[in-house]
């Protein structure tokens, strides 16, 4: 790909004109350099280093924009063709069998479609566990290999972390196993079930998008440990060590306890946890625009943000970045001139939890008449799991941590 819209010079275009300055070119090329060391990238001229954040900025949208599109495509007209041709497969064994073998085919057929119905308790609570903690175990082996790569190779910089190729490849990665979800997703799906045109882009955001992801608070996490590791300093060293095992051991105890297994699973499973459409006649006889509306896009909006802010995402964010905090006082006290480091284990985290206790109640409020429906496909699904962490969640008004047999109480 060797050119890609300029999309952040489109951005800043109206500050240039108002400054009076040369509008820039409409695209941005591909870097000539690939892969470059720390020492190679502070030894480019500023054009240079700026067309390379350009550039990778809109290959981040770019891939975005094509994982939403085919992994939308595939969630929501898969379903349909496949029962597209299971219908021509039956009217095909209708007219070419007749008489005794009609009748037996008739019966495999109608075991076949209770077979699918009951197929629908394929997400029991260990199936649930067992994969969220495969997924989890391949993405700390993914950041890790691209973090070890970047330390020995002198490509791991205080201040962006990785290379933005390694940001870019992870991110392909990942949008890979979510396209792959969908596709596991659909064919699960029980017979005469669709999902909504919107479940994709929910599972977009909550898989790829940074700051949301857990998946992306592994990858910083990682890339923290290094940086310590990198260190002159040798109980920064020790630091990262005790880090990287802190983030092993802590999601391991998450994944053991139910409410924190649920919000997991929803972060690393979204698109194979997604709920099936309502079935009923006003939204299977509508149409995908009306499926598009406004109203649709801001209750998923809406719903989202929600999700960032309950009580369980707040015990996550403590028990994981608590911890990380701490550590990078440590190691912006010794080693300094990181404001990479500040701003990604320091600031956001705090604005995250922040966040959770100003906004859970006016966004719970506002979501609350979705509840009903989206407990309703819980159970009907059946995810006992999440219905019984939505259903908990609504009736908080606060946060407390758990006393005696776990983290919530």
């Amino acid at each position: 790909m060797a050119a890609l819209p300029d999309i952040v010079g489109f951005i800043q275009t109206p500050v240039l004109w108002f400054q009076g300055q040369r509008l820039h070119a409409p695209m941005v090329r591909q870097p000539k350099k690939f892969l470059p060391t720390v020492k190679q990238i502070k030894a480019m001229r500023k054009a240079e280093t700026d067309e390379r954040d350009h550039y990778f900025l809109a290959l981040y949208v770019v891939i975005l924009a094509i994982t939403t599109l085919l992994g939308t495509a595939v969630m929501y007209l898969g379903p349909k063709c496949r029962q597209c041709l299971r219908w021509q497969s039956h009217r095909y064994e209708r007219l070419e069998l007749g008489g005794k073998q009609s009748r037996e085919v008739s019966r495999v057929s109608s075991e076949e479609h209770e077979g699918d119905d009951q197929s629908d308790d394929f997400m029991s609570l260990d199936i649930q566990r067992l994969l969220t903690a495969w997924t989890f175990g391949c993405t700390a082996i993914a950041c890790g290999a691209t973090c070890i790569y970047s330390l020995q190779s002198g490509r791991l910089d205080k201040t962006t972390g990785l290379d933005w190729e390694m940001y870019a490849a992870l991110m392909l990665g990942g949008a890979l196993c979510l396209v792959a979800q969908a596709v596991v997703a659909v064919l699960l799906l029980p017979n005469d079930h669709t999902f909504p045109v919107t479940a994709f882009v929910e599972s977009a955001f909550v898989y790829l998008m940074p700051f949301v992801s857990d998946g992306f608070d592994t990858l910083k996490d990682t890339i923290f440990s290094c940086l310590c590791v990198q260190s002159d300093h040798l109980l920064l060293k020790g630091i990262g060590v005790a880090s990287w095992i802190y983030l092993m051991v802590i999601h391991g105890v998450l994944l053991r306890q139910d409410n924190t297994l649920a919000e997991l699973a929803g972060c690393y499973l979204p698109a194979l946890m997604a709920l099936p459409a309502d079935p009923t006649p006003e939204d299977s006889n509508g149409s995908c625009c009306q499926s598009l509306s406004c109203q649709n896009f801001s209750d998923m909006f809406f719903q989202l943000l929600y999700k960032q802010v309950t009580p369980t995402k707040r015990e996550l964010l403590l028990w994981e970045n608590v911890p990380q905090g701490v550590a990078a006082i440590f190691f912006l006290y010794l080693e300094g001139g990181s404001l990479f480091v500040g701003v990604i284990n320091l600031a956001i985290p705090v604005g995250q939890v922040l966040a959770t206790n100003v906004f859970f109640r006016p966004l719970r409020d506002l979501v609350a008449p979705k509840f009903a429906k989206k407990l309703s496909g819980f159970l009907s699904k059946p995810d006992f799991l999440r219905a019984k962490l939505l259903w908990r969640e609504a009736r908080l008004a606060s946060c407390r941590f758990a006393r005696g047999s776990g983290f919530i109480s």
